[in-house]
């Protein structure tokens, strides 16, 4: 926003007094808006203007750069203007082909020799855009690369990028980038990028600063919720209470405290989202008190769960629990303690501690038939967490566990797990260590599915399987410069 300001600044003193008007194309603007509605989306005024300046911008280049933090609508962008111009011309659909170049080694993207038979191997990238090119239609195809710019890959797309817009492969091949092609590289920033690279792509940004990512998803959210829970009433009453709590929460937490690890905006809006699906009732969501009282619960687990005890001593749990206390006051939460240590019971619809939440639960050891290094103790941290683990579990969401070794993660994670019904749900653990690429991660999914039909697989039977990733952050980075894994990068893709 400082740059557009000062932008436009340098444009009213170079053209004094001259202000045109901006240029819409008024069907495309409204296929947009249906595109955003039939997707459940919230049309935000900001979000359709990105998306029209996306289409002008494909208008007059060839290669364009969508470029913003994660969660700004970089991948829902391009997504409803592949939709949209298809509504505008039915003819005219487009074709996209979508490809994360991180996942693969540059060989592997491009296509190399091997050198023990000296035969050339195709690589994905060039077979995609080679068998695009051959399609003799006219219709548009875009070919989306999602993934941080670096030297390793993006250096060899110059050739693509410039007036050229030819891939030039190692076996000397040329494949041409036709006319009703475009190439969209999906990236969070252009930090790793050479000068040649950047000047060669339109470039568009989405910024997710002012809020109005976060506040699309709970409108749209809002929205498409049942009507056999939510009443229209019940709605009102909910986003009321989002504009309530959600501003001031995420105003604090961005100022004034520091997370275990760094949470977009609208990875904690997505997160109470989720926890508000697995809580509120239709006896709630009919009582304003009761919908309250289930809001202010998940609301503070869901900014509060990732804050912890910093280097420097300072307990922001703590500290976040003293704010909200005395900032929100309408919900009367207990005097003693922190708001973290407390079980919303929604049978009296008070807080209570958690040794009394069915999460807690006394256990017999048997040292004759039990292993100590298999049981868990139950203490009011380990009850809190297998709750929301649970709950999210049954909700069908991922969810991560963050914290130093030696703390009982895997030993949580284990203990949800054998507490399912085998019946319903099947697990599998994964573990990861320093060696462990996107191949073999790959190779690990795929173990437990079974082929149903063409090319879909799932589960043996009617089973649900829940994959459990352990040492997520173990595996080594693909670049000493950027410090991606591919590993986290294929699980990224999967869970999105």
């Amino acid at each position: 926003q400082q740059v557009e300001v000062v932008f436009f600044g340098l444009l009213n003193d170079l053209f004094p007094d001259v202000n045109p008007p901006r240029v819409f194309d008024v069907s495309l603007a409204r296929c947009i808006v249906k595109a955003a509605e039939d997707a459940a989306l919230w049309p935000d005024e900001q979000f359709t203007l990105k998306v029209a300046q996306l289409d002008e911008l494909l208008s007059i280049r060839h290669c364009v750069f969508v470029m913003g933090p994660a969660g700004a609508g970089k991948t829902t962008c391009w997504k409803m203007l592949s939709y949209a111009l298809g509504i505008n011309e039915s003819q005219r659909k487009v074709r996209v082909c979508y490809l994360n170049p991180k996942v693969l080694p540059t060989e592997d993207l491009y296509g190399h020799i091997t050198l023990q038979t000296r035969e050339w191997k195709d690589g994905l990238l060039s077979s995609i855009m080679r068998d695009l090119g051959q399609i003799e239609d006219d219709k548009p195809k875009w070919i989306v690369l999602d993934g941080d710019l670096d030297a390793n890959w993006i250096e060899s797309m110059n050739s693509v990028m410039d007036d050229n817009k030819m891939l030039t492969l190692s076996s000397n091949e040329r494949i041409p980038l036709k006319a009703n092609m475009r190439m969209l590289f999906e990236i969070r920033d252009l930090r790793f990028a050479t000068p040649a690279t950047v000047s060669r792509a339109g470039i568009i940004y989405m910024s997710s600063e002012n809020g109005t990512v976060w506040y699309s998803i709970i409108a749209s959210w809002v929205q498409a919720q049942p009507d056999n829970i939510y009443s229209a009433q019940s709605k009102a009453v909910m986003t009321d209470l989002f504009e309530k709590y959600v501003s001031p929460s995420l105003t604090y937490l961005r100022h004034y405290s520091q997370p275990v690890i760094a949470i977009e905006d609208m990875a904690l809006v997505s997160g109470l989202l989720q926890m508000l699906e697995g809580i509120v009732t239709p006896e709630m969501a009919g009582d304003r008190f009761k919908l309250e009282t289930a809001f202010v619960f998940c609301a503070m687990w869901a900014f509060g769960s990732a804050l912890t005890l910093s280097d420097d001593g300072l307990d922001s749990r703590k500290v976040f629990s003293d704010w909200w206390k005395s900032h929100f006051k309408q919900v009367r939460l207990p005097t003693r303690d922190t708001i973290f240590d407390y079980w919303l019971d929604s049978n009296s619809n008070k807080f209570e501690p958690w040794r009394q939440s069915p999460s807690f639960q006394s256990i017999e050891f048997d040292s004759r038939t039990m292993k100590m290094d298999e049981t868990t103790v139950p203490t009011t941290e380990t009850a809190s967490i297998s709750h929301w683990m649970g709950l999210l579990v049954q909700k069908h969401r991922p969810t991560l566990l963050a914290g130093p070794s030696g703390t009982g993660k895997t030993q949580l994670v284990a203990g949800m797990l054998s507490g399912l019904n085998s019946a319903e749900f099947l697990s599998t653990k994964i573990n990861l260590n320093y060696y462990s690429t996107a191949s073999l991660l790959l190779s690990s999914l795929e173990a437990p599915l079974q082929k149903r039909t063409g090319s879909t697989f799932g589960p043996p039977g009617s089973v649900q399987l829940i994959y459990f990733v352990d040492d997520l952050n173990l595996p080594q980075a693909a670049e000493e410069i950027t410090f991606t894994q591919n590993s986290c990068v294929i699980l990224s893709a999967i869970g999105s």
